[in-house]
């Protein structure tokens, strides 16, 4: 049977609603990150060589139309990869490694050429 949707009209859409939801929480981020002197926002100059960065899990609905709905935004995601009663999650242990390995290659690239923060 066709599908009224193909992945990538879903992942688009899964974008687009990442984006969103990012940009609507950006006050909140900015003024926790100036409260806590760790991004520099006011005064750049100050803060070289300082970042920050946060790692949320968006679960997202798909409905039969393929628009992605958002459930609910977890600031504070499990990022081990089994489940409480010790079962390995090897898919799930799979998608932290690599979201691991793409965080720090992300701040180490945005480092180079920057000296250690005392």
């Amino acid at each position: 049977q066709d599908k009224p949707y193909s992945f990538q009209s879903i992942w688009e859409g899964f974008c687009a609603l990442a984006v969103a939801t990012v940009r609507s929480a950006a006050p909140t981020i900015t003024a926790e990150c100036e409260r806590l002197g760790v991004c520099g926002v006011a005064e750049p100059q100050e803060n070289v060589g300082l970042r920050c960065f946060e790692v949320f899990a968006m679960d997202v609905l798909v409905d039969g139309s393929g628009k992605p709905w958002l459930l609910e935004v977890n600031t504070n995601p499990g990022l081990h990869g089994s489940h409480p009663s010790g079962v390995v999650q090897p898919r799930k242990q799979d998608v932290f490694s690599c979201l691991l390995a793409d965080v720090w290659s992300i701040v180490l690239s945005s480092l180079e050429g920057q000296p250690w923060p005392e």
